[in-house]
């Protein structure tokens, strides 16, 4: 979930095709290590560079980019400046891998400001939901929380990828984000 390029760099608007420093390498190798599996996808929440920038070394090591229809063009052109003709798999609204409770939903952010398309994951037999920035805008937070109202999804815990620590549905509802 998310393909951060590189350490220190964020708040770019767009990925730089040739990252410093290749996460995508560390993660894997990780994800290897621990699991003993590879990496099948990447799902990057949003264009922004410290949430796709690193989409290529996924893609190179054989996962499916799983982005948006807005994000499909940028995707090709991240991939080819490395030589790369991915595969690609466009979420227009909600996209399900696997089925029953261990199920991954991956719901597009209709109407969403931080970025035109953005993208997040919900676990509903774990009532986890993984998300990139959505949290962290006073406008992008109520959005969500409609949308997640609006779909009746059952949640207990939302992880975002600029926090350390989890966050009560709860929580969210009763507060306001920093920004």
């Amino acid at each position: 979930f998310d393909a951060v390029a590189t350490f220190g760099q964020h708040g770019n608007p767009l990925p730089h095709s040739h990252p410093q420093h290749d996460l995508a390498a560390i993660i894997l190798a990780k994800v290897q290590e621990v699991t003993g599996q590879k990496v099948c996808y990447v799902i990057p929440t949003h264009h922004h560079d410290d949430h796709f920038g690193g989409i290529t070394g996924f893609a190179r090591a054989g996962a499916t980019i799983i982005t948006t229809p807005n994000n499909y063009k940028l995707a090709l052109a991240v991939t080819r400046k490395n030589a790369m003709t991915p595969r690609i798999q466009l979420v227009k609204d909600r996209l399900t891998l696997g089925s029953g409770d261990e199920r991954i939903d991956i719901w597009a952010m209709p109407n969403e400001q931080h970025a035109e398309s953005m993208l997040f994951i919900h676990l509903p037999g774990r009532r986890i939901i993984f998300e990139g920035d959505l949290s962290d805008y006073i406008p992008s937070l109520w959005n969500f929380l409609r949308f997640v109202d609006q779909k009746q999804l059952k949640v207990d815990r939302v992880f975002s990828v600029h926090s350390s620590a989890p966050h009560s549905l709860k929580k969210l509802q009763g507060e306001d984000p920093e920004n």
